[in-house]
């Protein structure tokens, strides 16, 4: 048997080194080539190479960033369904977790021990939960890009995709901050459907392009990580659980907003651009307000398209009332571009240049083929009808 006090000092020794000891920095990578499986002698995955990195560093004040990163390039997976190859130039995602508070669970960690040091009893919930309260909760972000997709081979090619790039960030949050900001952008060139879509609907209509960038600000993040943060609970075994309620409470609370910087859809007929802004609105029925104003560029491209098209398909004609109403009701600035502006309202909801959207459903597309005024002469909202 050890002495008495052996372990209470042992202990002791251990609770010092916890408290006093920090991680330091690290880095380490991993690499491999030429990687390829087979199935019946038919190759099923290749991969051409892989990196993973990683690491940490923390800083003097406990706190600890974690970068990442994986790249793959000219990767191949054939489909288990189809038996379709489906290639990728090059695959990366780089993240990082910012200022991760190892300092207080450090603490909490301490004393935990200590207690159990002095009477071999955890410790009182409360007192940890003063030191979850006031952690301080990281930030970061994560970039993914991928390259080079297509779906089938070149003899037969089923549809691809140039490049799609996303990111998405978040700011650390202080002890004591309920609320952070955070971001998205999302930008996607070269899209091919494939020839299975442009059977089904005109080439012309297919977005080869869209981008989106949203900045959000005042998200009750932090918050809802505090409330999961239960000691008490997780000590009793039982997961937190943080229902609806609870949820919509905090977004009320501070009431978070949605800037919308850019919004864009790019296709061989047409172009959609826009921004708006959206907030949260406790006296609204729909608890938002806010708007957003969007360009459509070759609007009535489009509708010639879909025309014509409608003569052969008959799947294609329900679509001609709706864009000859959608083109009725936007306002022209100039030849070949309407605007609609689109306005969260708390009386009438949703308004599209100012006429109800509930307005618009019940008095349907409007009369069937006819004359109409052409898009370079200003329509009244509500006003519809056909190109000439």
């Amino acid at each position: 048997l050890p002495p008495p006090g052996m372990e209470a000092k042992v202990l002791g020794l251990f609770t010092a080194l916890v408290r006093d000891m920090g991680i330091g920095e690290a880095e380490w990578a991993l690499s491999l080539a030429g990687l390829a499986v087979r199935a019946e002698r038919r190759k099923v995955f290749a991969l051409g190479s892989m990196t993973v990195e990683g690491g940490w560093d923390e800083s003097a004040a406990g706190l600890v960033d974690v970068p990442g990163r994986l790249e793959m390039t000219d990767l191949m997976v054939v489909n288990q369904d189809s038996g379709l190859p489906i290639t990728i130039d090059s695959l990366v995602t780089d993240t990082l977790a910012k200022d991760m508070d190892l300092a207080s669970i450090r603490s909490m960690a301490v004393l935990a021990m200590d207690s159990y040091a002095v009477d071999e009893r955890p410790p009182e919930p409360g007192a940890l939960q003063a030191i979850a309260d006031a952690m301080m909760y990281g930030g970061g972000h994560t970039d993914v890009s991928v390259k080079g997709v297509m779906v089938g081979t070149e003899q037969a090619p089923q549809g691809g995709l140039g490049s799609v790039a996303l990111r998405i960030e978040m700011d650390p949050a202080p002890s004591g901050a309920d609320v952070t900001n955070g971001s998205l952008s999302f930008q996607m060139d070269g899209l091919d459907a494939g020839p299975m879509a442009a059977a089904a609907v005109p080439a012309e209509l297919l977005p080869g392009g869209a981008g989106i960038g949203l900045a959000a600000t005042n998200l009750p993040v932090p918050a809802m990580m505090r409330l999961q943060m239960d000691v008490g609970s997780l000590m009793e075994g039982t997961e937190p659980q943080l229902g609806e309620d609870e949820v919509m409470a905090l977004v009320m609370r501070h009431q978070p907003s949605f800037d919308l910087e850019t919004v864009s859809l790019e296709a061989p007929a047409y172009t959609i651009s826009g921004s708006g802004r959206i907030k949260t609105d406790p006296t609204s029925p729909v608890l938002f307000g806010g708007g957003v104003s969007l360009k459509v560029q070759g609007l009535d491209d489009a509708l010639a398209v879909v025309q014509e098209r409608a003569r052969i398909d008959p799947s294609m004609q329900q679509a001609v009332p709706a864009l000859v109403a959608l083109r009725g009701l936007g306002r022209v600035e100039q030849p070949g571009t309407h605007i609609f502006d689109l306005v969260l309202s708390p009386d009438q909801g949703i308004l599209i240049n100012d006429v109800p959207a509930a307005m618009l459903m019940m008095q349907g597309p409007g009369p069937g083929p006819g004359p109409g005024p052409r898009s370079e002469e200003p329509m009244k909202p509500g006003q519809m009808g056909p190109v000439q």
